[in-house]
């Protein structure tokens, strides 16, 4: 119990050694991959199915959300009005997310063809990337464990685990 006390504190102490600049050179480096969108969507097995919701969507303003309740066949967004949640790239199809990231809120993406048939997509709110404190935590614990990986490489280790050398930078 006190060994693992002490390797916390210890991991800690290493961690708050990781310097502001190098989390901010982290995030602008890579701020695309911290942006999110709140999405919905429709899917349907029929093209003509989902160009026709679009349509009354995106040109007579029906509302998106009773459309999806009502003809969406994804049975676990359906009730919520087709609502996937906040999303980053990642987490989209990878031809998919290009689209809904350029679209603007308010716009509907599509129809799309899946696997399963077409899908709509309504962009409801576009989150931007925010170096705010949990992402500096995020990027502190990705740049420490990058830290630990590359030492971890450096090290001569031997049997039964003794370390020959490790040193900080």
């Amino acid at each position: 119990m006190v060994v693992e006390a002490e390797f916390l504190l210890y991991e800690r102490w290493l961690m708050s050694r990781i310097k502001e600049d190098d989390i901010r050179a982290f995030f602008v480096q890579r701020t695309l991959s911290f942006e999110r969108v709140e999405v919905c969507w429709i899917s349907v097995s029929d093209e003509g199915v989902a160009e026709e919701l679009c349509l009354q969507v995106v040109e007579e303003g029906a509302d998106f959300y009773a459309l999806a309740r009502r003809y969406s066949q994804d049975e676990a967004t359906r009730p919520a009005g087709g609502y996937l949640g906040r999303r980053r790239r990642r987490d989209l199809p990878q031809g998919v997310a290009p689209l809904i990231f350029a679209a603007s809120e308010g716009d509907v993406v599509g129809p799309v063809k899946v696997e399963k048939g077409y899908v709509l997509y309504y962009v409801q709110k576009r989150c931007p990337a925010v170096l705010d404190e949990t992402t500096r935590e995020k990027i502190r614990k990705k740049l420490f464990e990058s830290y630990l990986q590359r030492e971890m490489k450096r090290a001569e280790i031997t049997f039964p685990f003794s370390v020959k050398r490790l040193t900080l930078e």
